[in-house]
C-alpha cells in the first residue's frame, strides 16, 4: 500500500465519526461495469482514505474519476480529462468547441465532467477536432452558402419590415412580426406583390 502525500489530502472529516485525524493510501481496486450479460470486472488504483479514529474506509470524488477513467479505457474513448485537454489546446470556450462538432452543449459539459460517456462516433469527431486541418476543413463546410450571403447583403439596405419578411419563411410569420397596423398594410404589400409574380407558391 502506498501512502499518499498528506498536503493532498482533502479537508474532510471521517463520514462514520468525524474525526479528522485521516490516513490516505492507493490501493488496486475492483468493480463491475455493465448490464446483464455485458458486465465486466474492472480494476483501478484508487486512492483509499481511512479513520484512524475508527477505522473507517473511504473514497472521495478523485476515486470516481479514477475508476471513470478505467471504464473509457475499457469502451476505447477520451476520458473527461482528454476531451478537456483537446478543447483548451485549440483555445475554444465550450460554446464554441461544441458549435463546431455540432454538440449540445449540455452534452458535451457532461463528457468532461464525467457524468455521460460519448458515443464512438461523437468521440472519434473530438478526437479529430484536435487537428488543424480537419477544424478548417469543417469550418469552410459550414460557411454560409454565396447565394445566402449575397441575399443578405442586398437585404442590409431593405426596411426592417421588408428584411424580416424576406428573411422568414411564410408560414413562420407571426403576430410579434406584424407588430404594427403600419407593418401589417406594409407587409401585406409585400405579399401581395409577390403573389402577382408568382414567387411565393409553386406546383411542384
Amino acid at each position: 500500500m502506498t501512502i499518499v502525500n498528506p498536503e493532498d489530502m482533502p479537508s474532510v472529516g471521517c463520514p462514520d465519526c468525524g474525526c479528522n485525524d485521516l490516513s490516505e493510501a492507493l490501493r488496486t481496486e475492483e468493480f463491475q461495469y455493465g448490464i446483464g450479460d455485458d458486465v465486466v470486472t474492472l480494476s483501478a488504483v484508487v486512492p483509499i482514505i481511512s479513520c484512524r479514529e475508527c477505522g473507517f474506509e473511504f473514497t472521495d470524488y478523485r476515486a470516481e474519476e479514477v475508476r471513470h477513467e478505467t471504464v473509457c479505457r475499457h469502451l476505447g474513448v477520451l476520458s473527461p480529462r482528454e476531451i478537456v485537454e483537446i478543447r483548451d489546446s485549440i483555445g475554444l470556450t465550450r460554446a464554441e468547441f461544441a458549435a463546431l462538432g455540432g454538440f449540445g452543449i449540455a452534452s458535451l459539459q457532461r463528457w468532461e465532467t464525467g457524468t455521460l460517456v460519448q458515443n464512438p462516433a461523437n468521440d472519434r469527431l473530438i478526437y479529430l477536432l484536435q487537428f488543424t486541418a480537419n477544424r478548417q476543413r469543417l469550418a469552410k463546410k459550414l460557411e454560409p452558402p454565396q447565394e445566402e450571403v449575397a441575399l443578405n447583403a442586398e437585404s442590409a439596405s431593405m426596411p426592417e419590415y421588408e428584411r424580416r419578411a424576406v428573411s422568414l419563411p411564410f408560414h413562420t410569420l407571426s403576430t410579434a412580426v406584424l407588430a404594427s397596423d403600419e407593418t401589417i398594410m406594409r407587409t401585406a404589400g409585400i405579399f401581395t406583390e409577390m403573389m402577382n409574380a408568382g414567387s411565393m407558391f409553386q406546383h411542384v
